[in-house]
């Protein structure tokens, strides 16, 4: 039987312990503070708190893609040991990480041996088709199903971020100063993003709860209109105030008839942290396209 590596960044809610458990090797991204002092997005490195700070104080860090002579020292390792390497990294609207990675596959040294894996996605969408490609390995499933399953899954992933302070993510380029930094915040609205296969403007808001009320509302129909049947639901948050946190999932757990317990609580990854800041939620659906929707 061959033997199978997994390699994931540092943009899925994957902790260090589960990453561990399930034997992944995770590759770093690079944060930069004052385009100085460089730290790889890891918690001994750097935490939520310095984010947070270096955001207060207007210093808006930069993110930049791991570094490819890294990436190839951790694919030559794990090729001495293994036959061939998935590699799964951020989605592609926030980063050039994938680009940057899949050159690789076209190399004498990797070719037909390392597989980087387009899934549109990021966070618990991530760690979720991680996962189950990683069970479909080990139930033996060939390669051609797995990249089959894994880059086609993000179709049926909801992704929307809900943000008290757009200034991060305008900060970052990742999505537009005209749209967000020039008339949401001076009009002091509350924009909701949704991150799938391109960022964009989900809805807006004149307060944070309403912002956290129209995503799950939005997020619901966007289910509904799938004919599909909810998979999972997961939260995530990092640095958010306790009535933030209790309004959204009593709207995730009113709006889709679900008990609390139903819902998966995740850590927003510090990559995505850099761009989202304090008291800011995303939320992520999955849908089961096997099933009719009740909820319909």
């Amino acid at each position: 039987m061959k033997k199978i590596a997994f390699v994931v960044d540092g943009s899925s809610t994957l902790t260090e312990e589960e990453i561990k458990k399930n034997n992944i090797t995770r590759i770093t991204f690079k944060i930069t503070e004052n385009d100085s002092k460089s730290f790889n997005d890891l918690p001994e490195e750097i935490n939520y708190e310095k984010i947070n700070g270096n955001h207060e104080s207007g210093n808006f860090l930069k993110t930049s893609c791991s570094a490819l002579g890294e990436v190839m020292n951790v694919l030559d390792e794990l090729l001495l040991k293994n036959d061939f390497v998935f590699v799964f990294t951020i989605n592609k609207a926030l980063s050039s990480q994938y680009d940057s990675i899949k050159n690789l596959e076209k190399e004498d040294e990797y070719k037909g041996k390392i597989y980087v894996i387009d899934t549109h996605t990021q966070c618990y969408g991530l760690e979720y088709i991680l996962l189950e490609s990683k069970k479909m390995i080990e139930s033996g499933k060939s390669i051609e199903e797995v990249i089959k399953f894994a880059e086609e899954e993000n179709e049926y992933i909801r992704t929307s971020f809900a943000y008290e302070s757009s200034k991060p993510i305008t900060a970052s380029g990742r999505i537009s100063k005209i749209i967000i930094g020039k008339v949401l915040d001076k009009a002091k609205l509350v924009p909701v993003l949704s991150m799938n296969q391109k960022i964009g403007l989900n809805t807006i808001a004149k307060s944070y709860n309403k912002a956290l009320e129209k995503m799950v509302e939005k997020m619901l129909a966007s289910v509904n209109e799938s004919n599909g049947k909810i998979k999972f639901i997961s939260v995530y948050f990092s640095l958010c105030s306790e009535d933030k946190k209790e309004f959204l999932l009593s709207e995730i757990v009113k709006q889709f008839k679900i008990s609390k317990k139903e819902i998966i609580m995740k850590k927003t990854p510090l990559i995505i942290f850099c761009n989202t800041g304090k008291n800011s939620f995303g939320l992520t659906v999955g849908i089961d396209k096997k099933f009719k929707n009740t909820n319909s």
